[in-house]
């Protein structure tokens, strides 16, 4: 970066030429890339603005489209999903106009994902859709390669575990093609997660050290802090607390320091969870009203109704039926309208068997209509309260 630095103040003073521009805007693409990889946000930004400024100057569309871009993806990572989706628009309406498809590919597929963080399952696939299919008409594989991989992230939250195989699968292979290193252990960490789902504990572990390893190799930083959450979850699993506490504050660490506040509230939910499966409760508590705001900031629908199935808990085991049916509501609606399936809404499944114990009506603790009856719904009257 020292020497980045250097050469973009040389070419900086006043670029006479088209091809010092040309260099000039190169240059500063590189820069932010390293610099989003090192999760460097303020320095980052100013990169970005410096792009932006650069592009409109010279009037160069395709690179008031990557500016653009690029700024999105700077906004969804810090939490700021309504700029990030205007810029995404604003720049896809650009490609289209000028027609730089590769562009409109990547646009596309940028707001497939914001749409699917935001749990928006069916706009995001027909983003993703649209995206893969211009990807392939113009033979660009690298790209291809990360529409697949999110395409089996959506069918994981989905539940779909041969989709998601087949779509990791296909992704993996395109980035050992391609030489995509850092592409390949994000797909390993993915796959990594489908293993856990699927309680296949060694391979999990497997798949993890491998993406870890590589995140290490390449300096992907914000990559490295979300493979060591994803070990504190297979600790967490097995039962190790100790360690999963340790790999969770690695990671959290990590996820500030990359300024990715999704991760950030993610990891505060599992130091939570940990402190709730000891006892802990006020300690558990503090944890999820932390990782609660953050959840919002950021439109992390899931792991906000994670996290009020977890308050809720709480409330009920402190004696507070009311506000624990409140945040049992609460997590019904996000669950209901997103139609999230079951995993990882353990705590909101144990809570209802709660809320039901403690003499509410099953009208009064719904259950969601998409998932399948409780097994102790058939005997279970309830009573009014």
């Amino acid at each position: 970066l020292n020497l980045s630095d250097k050469l973009e103040n040389w070419l900086g003073n006043n670029p006479e030429t088209t091809e010092e521009v040309e260099s000039l805007f190169e240059l500063l693409k590189q820069k932010e890339r390293v610099l989003d990889l090192l999760g460097r946000r303020e320095e980052q930004e100013r990169v970005i603005e410096k792009m932006i400024l650069l592009a409109e100057e010279s009037k160069t569309m395709k690179w008031i489209t990557e500016s653009y871009n690029r700024k999105g993806a700077f906004f969804w990572t810090t939490g700021h999903m309504e700029q990030a989706q205007n810029l995404y628009e604003n720049a896809l309406e650009i490609s289209k106009k000028v027609g730089d498809r590769e562009n409109e590919g990547f646009l596309l597929g940028n707001l497939g994902i914001l749409y699917a963080n935001q749990k928006y399952m069916e706009e995001a696939r027909t983003y993703y859709k649209k995206a893969l299919k211009i990807y392939r008409e113009v033979g660009f594989r690298r790209a291809e390669l990360i529409v697949l991989a999110n395409l089996g992230v959506l069918h994981r939250s989905q539940g779909h575990m041969g989709k998601t195989h087949t779509n990791y699968s296909k992704a993996l292979e395109i980035s050992k093609e391609v030489g995509d290193i850092r592409s390949e252990g994000v797909i390993l960490g993915n796959l990594g997660n489908l293993h856990l789902m699927q309680e296949r504990m060694e391979e999990t572990r497997t798949y993890y050290e491998k993406a870890l390893g590589i995140s290490k190799e390449v300096g992907d930083r914000k990559s490295e802090g979300i493979v060591l959450g994803n070990l504190g979850n297979l600790h967490s699993k097995q039962g190790h607390v100790d360690e999963a506490r340790t790999y969770f504050n690695q990671a959290l660490g990590i996820s500030r320091e990359a300024g990715d506040r999704k991760s950030e509230g993610i990891l505060l939910g599992n130091l939570g969870d940990l402190h709730l499966s000891q006892g802990q409760m006020e300690e558990a508590r503090t944890y999820y009203e932390k990782a609660l705001g953050i959840s919002k900031d950021v439109g992390d629908r899931e792991t906000e109704g994670f996290l009020l199935g977890g308050l809720g808990l709480i409330d009920s085991h402190e004696s507070n039926h009311r506000k624990a049916l409140e945040n049992y509501h609460l997590a019904y609606k996000i669950i209901s309208d997103v139609k999230f399936g079951k995993e990882d809404f353990d705590a909101f499944i144990e809570l209802h068997g709660k809320l039901i114990s403690s003499g509410y009506s099953k009208n009064e603790v719904p259950w969601p209509v998409h998932w399948d009856i409780p097994e102790d719904s058939a005997d279970e009257s309830g009573t009014e309260s």
